[in-house]
């Protein structure tokens, strides 16, 4: 696999050099990240934009993420809020939840990179992505997002050598969804939750290494987390307690990667 690496790379950077111009879809995470690095690296910078959807199911910490990375590589990030033309299409937050968001996300985003001067707009998805079930790729391929990991031949440890290749350090933020996969379908999506998980993932969101979801239960709020960051949770869990506490749920501590355990409060 080592020896493939090189071709891989020269393979991806053929595939951005074709591109006249290119609006990557950043979401903060290290896959569309890698790719937004590999595109400025692999072209002009001028001829790359950074563009992202803005709504209550991204965590502020990769708003922050965002802005951060888009000034190390003199890119202004686009921020285009979509909430409204979503909420009332994701309330009822049904098994298509995936499918009709990323639609919406699209369906703003497509044309006005368009607009900006894009000629293609391209995200982060890789080969491994297309072995999930993942209802956003339907909507993809249908407002025609490219996919140049795919076209490349790239699953994620690729991905990942590519960072470290651009200087990327392997201590970064952990792979990571978007909020709205905290609730489980069928329960109301609604801002006033997303921010209540988004508040409790917070104190341990920067810091953690392994996988980490606040995930929504009847009365409960489950803390997933990996064995890597059992002291971190353990540190931050009076203040997690606290949070939940004032919106009159408890909190549960499961070990994802381990024997389970729990606490109540």
């Amino acid at each position: 696999m080592k020896g493939s690496r090189p071709s891989l790379k020269s393979s991806l950077n053929s595939i951005l050099g074709e591109y006249r111009s290119l609006a990557v879809l950043f979401s903060g995470g290290r896959d569309s990240e890698v790719l937004l690095r590999a595109a400025v690296s692999s072209s002009d910078p001028g001829s790359v934009l950074s563009i992202t959807a803005d709504s209550p199911l991204l965590a502020d910490f990769y708003r922050r993420r965002i802005r951060q990375v888009c000034g190390e590589l003199g890119l202004v990030p686009a921020m285009l809020p979509v909430w409204r033309k979503m909420e009332p299409l994701l309330r009822k937050n049904g098994t298509e939840r995936c499918y009709v968001c990323r639609k919406t996300v699209y369906g703003v985003l497509f044309p006005e990179a368009l607009a900006r001067g894009a000629g293609t707009v391209a995200d982060g998805t890789t080969v491994d992505d297309l072995e999930e079930r993942r209802p956003g790729l339907r909507a993809a391929e249908e407002e025609h997002i490219m996919h140049p990991f795919v076209l490349a031949g790239m699953g994620r440890s690729d991905v990942i050598e590519l960072g470290r290749s651009m200087g990327m350090r392997d201590d970064g933020p952990p792979p990571d969804s978007c909020l709205a996969t905290r609730i489980p379908e069928g329960m109301e999506l609604t801002r006033e939750l997303l921010r209540l998980v988004e508040s409790v993932e917070a104190p341990l969101r920067p810091i953690v290494r392994g996988r980490f979801r606040v995930r929504v239960m009847p009365g409960i709020l489950r803390v997933e987390y990996q064995t890597v960051d059992g002291e971190k949770v353990l540190s931050c869990l009076r203040e997690m307690e606290t949070t939940a506490g004032r919106a009159g749920m408890g909190i549960e501590t499961v070990l994802t990667d381990g024997q389970s355990s729990s606490r109540y409060r």
